[in-house]
């Protein structure tokens, strides 16, 4: 069995708050994805430094000089990847800090935090290049023959169960007609949502924007695990961990049968 973990923890410094380190434990993820951390590289090294002896971590940082404290992923795996990239190839997120993609004996895992497009219609706009150009990567990647597992943040709810009924009404930027129809192209290429293949109905959530919104049960799904149809079948499960932590963001844990 494989377990991948993927949490946007809002900035690596809270993780010990959030039972990181005792979900790690119980868990056991062979690979653990995470998004938003909010440190350079050498600082993620040292706050993850307890990890390096099981695992290989590979990180990207932000380079933007006008923030600091922003975005950024890392990837720790038990093995390590035989090749990585930071970039979808236009270089226009070079300096964000929002993509890594390892190369496995079984699948290239794209691990992802994906814009949120709230401050401005210019982020709005960036957002949807964001979209664009990792979906045009998965299509050159999936054309080549291999297998693809796409997690992270995405910051969009791809629909109506995706959102909680008291909250749909006011929704902005995240399910917006424009974020649906970007999200869309992920399953026109073919990738499935690893959760839905056991939970159909409504009322599952990754995200709140509050402690007293999650209390409400009033949330969105945003964080996923998309994966390439020859993986289907090996899906034994995908699991929201929604009691780790007391807001904002929850882990997600996808589980692969080993392949025979």
């Amino acid at each position: 069995m494989t377990k991948i973990m993927s949490w946007n923890v809002d900035g690596l410094g809270t993780l010990t708050k959030k039972g990181f380190f005792d979900l790690l434990q119980k868990e056991k993820p062979a690979i653990i994805c995470l998004q938003e951390t909010k440190h350079n590289e050498d600082r993620v090294a040292k706050l993850l430094k307890s990890l390096t002896d099981e695992y290989h971590l590979d990180c990207i940082s932000s380079r933007r000089e006008d923030i600091s404290g922003y975005s950024g992923v890392a990837t720790l795996s038990r093995l390590k990847p035989t090749r990585t990239s930071t970039t979808f190839g236009s270089n226009q997120f070079d300096k964000e800090g929002r993509i890594l993609m390892s190369e496995f004996p079984e699948f290239i895992l794209y691990n992802c935090y994906f814009p949120t497009g709230v401050a401005d219609p210019k982020y709005q706009k960036m957002k949807r290049v964001f979209y664009k150009e990792c979906a045009e990567s998965i299509r050159n990647t999936l054309a080549s023959g291999k297998e693809i597992i796409l997690c992270g943040d995405f910051n969009t709810a791809r629909d109506e169960r995706d959102v909680a009924e008291a909250l749909r009404k006011r929704v902005g930027p995240g399910f917006l007609p424009e974020d649906r129809e970007d999200i869309e192209k992920f399953f026109i290429l073919g990738l499935i949502d690893a959760f839905r293949k056991d939970h159909d109905e409504a009322g599952h959530y990754t995200w709140w924007s509050s402690a007293d919104f999650k209390n409400k049960a009033w949330g969105w799904r945003i964080d996923y695990f998309l994966v390439s149809p020859g993986l289907e079948d090996r899906i034994q499960t995908c699991t929201h961990f929604d009691k780790i932590g007391k807001d904002d963001h929850c882990p997600v844990i996808l589980e692969l049968e080993d392949p025979e």
